[in-house]
């Protein structure tokens, strides 16, 4: 059925005509035929217990009910009780087929979901109820004849119902698995799911309880006069109650501890993954109890870390991956420290005049290539990228991370920037310069905006040896102080120049160029 024909279910003739039509394809028929089943099993225990758990001289059959009437009134009642708890069940369960099959999302869907995580309880309460019920009325019915035997029949007639209420319960829990787990899924109110504690309550009431409540019965009526046979013939039924708690129990034990052990298997998994950096862990939402709730919530959980790595990585991609792990690990404030560091400027020659004779497509490819060849020479010295600014972009080697023999690097990036560059950029030059010294680096701005820079001197002197190295034929020049604090090995590969006086400083400045 459609989408749009759900609102055409009603208790009209056309309404109860398509309710019929589509019932068959949802779970409901299933639903039906273990409620049929749970109760003919309950009937057959009832008369099981009594022919076949009693001593021989106390066994009652059928026929032994009473007339025509008690055996067509017990009939009557089980056909009554199976017809009545199908109809009510489904006027509970509508709502839900309904969101299983619609998927729509509002406050009648969420009330759907909800139901969904009680089916099974509201079964299980249905069927006692209608049970409870039935078996005070077939009772009393044939109290009239033999008020012992009425007690026997309400004694087998409490193992049987449940029988029925356990087995409602669990073969509705199993049936709707598929429709709980989805309702948990996607947002059911945690506190309608079933316990573990709750399930094994009930798994060891119908195959250790029970059997114990009917050996309980069969020797205390014998005390109690109830039951007439030989007391030595109590040893048979007694036996094969034992016996069959016992089995029964071993394979329900093992069953449950499956239905409990391979969710949390499942769950170690995927938390392995996730300890190994795999966030593309999940798991299947696979059992109605609480730890459906934990499936569910460990997805939520990864989803939303998969969210906050996003935002990580982007955040990453705008600042720099050094500056935003910092920002993560320890926070962000507004201030700065003073830093021992190297400073790289790197800057493209004549980009204005580029962009009126290339077009702009042309000017913005070129400048990727250039600031992709530049995030990757520094990023493998170690460097950070602070800022593209236009067709330049400023380097700091030392911080926001500490960095050992910083100039070394610097210049080592330096030398390898120029050859790297020579290829991509063949349609224009660039100049590259070098400084070390101390600056204040940290956070500035505003509490709502802020970013991480450098400020001092040997920012200020980098830029003006990046605009002297433009005019340079080699495009490359440092100063003598960061070859001094570079190590022996790179500081081989300079030469000591002139001394200049660059704007904005009071100091002269010695040059270095790189040897050919």
């Amino acid at each position: 059925m459609r989408q749009g024909r759900f609102a055409e279910l009603g208790f009209t003739p056309r309404g109860i005509l398509n309710l019929l039509r589509w019932l068959p394809r949802t779970r409901w028929p299933l639903i039906v035929l273990y409620v049929v089943y749970a109760n003919v099993l309950g009937a057959l225990i009832v008369f099981g217990f009594l022919q076949f758990g009693l001593p021989p001289e106390d066994a009652v059959s059928y026929t032994d009910l009473g007339d025509w009437r008690s055996q067509l009134l017990f009939l009557g009642l089980l056909s009554l009780g199976i017809a009545v708890s199908s109809m009510v069940n489904l006027g509970y369960a509508v709502p839900t087929l309904i969101w299983n099959h619609s998927r729509e999302h509002s406050a009648n869907a969420q009330r759907a979901k909800d139901r969904a995580l009680r089916l099974p309880s509201w079964q299980m309460w249905t069927s006692g109820s209608l049970w409870l019920f039935g078996s005070l009325v077939f009772v009393g019915f044939i109290a009239r004849h033999s008020p012992r035997l009425a007690l026997i029949g309400a004694f087998g007639a409490v193992l049987g119902g449940s029988v029925v209420c356990m087995i409602v319960y669990l073969r509705s829990e199993q049936v709707l698995r598929p429709i709980i787990s989805e309702a948990i899924a996607d947002g059911a109110e945690a506190k309608r799911a079933s316990k573990v504690s709750q399930r094994v309550q009930l798994v060891w009431l119908l195959c250790s309880g029970i059997p114990a409540f009917a050996i309980f019965g069969i020797t205390t009526g014998h005390e109690l006069g109830i039951l007439h046979g030989n007391p030595k013939q109590l040893m048979l039924p007694v036996s094969i109650l034992a016996a069959l708690t016992i089995a029964v129990g071993l394979l329900a034990a093992n069953q449950l501890a499956k239905g409990i052990g391979v969710p949390i298997q499942a769950l170690r998994g995927a938390m392995r993954q996730v300890e190994q950096g795999d966030l593309s862990a999940h798991v299947e939402v696979n059992t109605t109890t609480e730890l459906g709730l934990l499936q569910s919530g460990f997805n939520d959980m990864i989803q939303q870390i998969r969210g906050r790595e996003q935002l990580r990585a982007l955040f990453g991609q705008f600042v720099g991956s050094e500056v935003a792990q910092r920002a993560v690990e320890d926070g962000v404030q507004l201030g700065g420290e003073e830093r021992l560091v190297a400073v790289l400027f790197v800057d493209l020659v004549g980009s204005t005049r580029l962009a009126f004779h290339l077009g702009a497509p042309r000017v913005v490819k070129l400048l990727n290539e250039f600031f992709h060849a530049v995030v990757d020479v520094v990023g493998a010295e170690g460097g950070y990228v602070n800022k593209f600014l236009g067709d330049a972009a400023l380097v700091i080697f030392g911080a926001p991370l500490e960095l050992e023999n910083f100039a070394g690097h610097a210049l080592r990036a330096a030398r390898a920037l120029h050859e790297v560059l020579a290829g991509p950029l063949h349609e224009t030059n660039v100049g590259i310069g070098v400084s070390a010294g101390l600056v204040v680096a940290g956070h500035i701005g505003a509490d709502e905006r802020l970013e991480y820079t450098v400020i001092g001197d040997a920012v200020n002197e980098a830029s003006r040896l990046c605009e002297l190295a433009k005019l340079e034929p080699g495009g490359l020049l440092t100063s003598e102080r960061a070859v001094g604090l570079a190590d022996p090995e790179e500081a081989q590969h300079w030469e000591l120049g002139e001394e200049v006086c660059v704007r904005g400083r009071e100091a002269p400045t010695r040059l270095a160029r790189a040897r050919s």
